[in-house]
């Protein structure tokens, strides 16, 4: 292997590892900042407003969106990426948080599932 593509391969290990603790960091926060919002709102906390924590941890989950399709590699087709992250588990754990994040921005803004 020459000097140029091992650094390439290291660079790229060291790169996807970073990633891929970041996703899972940002996954983590969003699911814990759910929790808080859900907190605030049980326990009628009126000094944090809820809304804003809540759209922090929806941020976060956008923010994993980007870094994903950050990832797509250059000689894959961007379809069947999306594809293949689609049906990951992760992908399907995202989606969960997501919506709970979402039924619980719309018992804040008063929107009952109903509507």
């Amino acid at each position: 292997m020459a000097k140029r593509e091992l650094s390439q391969y290291i660079m790229r290990q060291i790169t996807s590892q970073g990633l891929v603790e970041s996703t899972d960091n940002l996954l983590s926060t969003a699911k814990m900042l759910g929790g808080i919002s859900r907190m605030i709102l049980d326990e009628e906390v009126t000094t944090i407003n809820p809304s804003q924590i809540l759209e922090a941890g929806l941020r976060c989950i956008d923010t994993i969106e980007l870094i994903v399709l950050a990832c797509v590699p250059d000689d894959e087709d961007e379809t069947d990426y999306k594809q293949q992250w689609e049906e990951s588990e992760t992908y399907e754990e995202l989606a969960q948080v997501r919506e709970r994040l979402n039924r619980l921005r719309g018992k804040l803004l008063g929107i009952s599932e109903e509507e």
